[in-house]
């Protein structure tokens, strides 16, 4: 026998037993919009006062490794000051230097020792690492295409003619 489709079968039943349609996809909180970027004060009303900012100042942290500090020293720094790498992102970052560094190092004892099978193993997995955290924030000329940057506002341009 053949279950037929009934519009019970649509509705569902709530604690106190009434049935009702379900009400579709649940809102986005206004937090994760504002991260994404989708947030729209005519849409989403204005935002709370208890937004946490993701502004601020991001100190260059302690590595034990000098690849590391290098690395953050040099790419993360100029990625900071274009706004691709905010406070929510460090941690991502931090690990991507120190993957940079545990690259580094087991470059060293590669080229010590070539025929070593798990330092090679080492090898191969921290790069793959480090180029899929990399790839987060634009690493490559394909990742790059890929961001969305913050663009400085702009004024109106004027169309008056010269």
């Amino acid at each position: 026998m053949a279950t037929v489709a009934t519009p019970a079968h649509i509705f569902w039943q709530n604690p106190k037993g009434v049935q009702t349609m379900s009400a579709g996809r649940p809102r986005k909180p206004t937090e994760i919009k504002v991260l994404q970027g989708t947030y729209r004060r005519d849409r989403d009303g204005p935002l709370p006062a208890d937004l946490p900012q993701l502004d601020g100042e991001i100190a260059t942290p302690d590595f034990p490794d000098p690849a590391a500090l290098e690395m953050w020293n040099t790419h993360i720094q100029q990625l900071i000051d274009a706004r691709v790498v905010k406070p929510t992102d460090v941690p991502l970052a931090i690990s991507m230097c120190e993957l940079w560094g545990l690259y580094r190092s087991s470059y060293e004892a590669a080229r010590k020792s070539p025929t070593d099978q798990d330092t090679r193993v080492a090898l191969c997995s921290y790069w793959t690492k480090f180029e899929q955290a990399s790839a987060r924030f634009g690493m490559n000329p394909s990742d790059r295409s890929r961001l969305r940057l913050d663009k400085p506002a702009q004024g109106v341009r004027s169309r008056r003619r010269a």
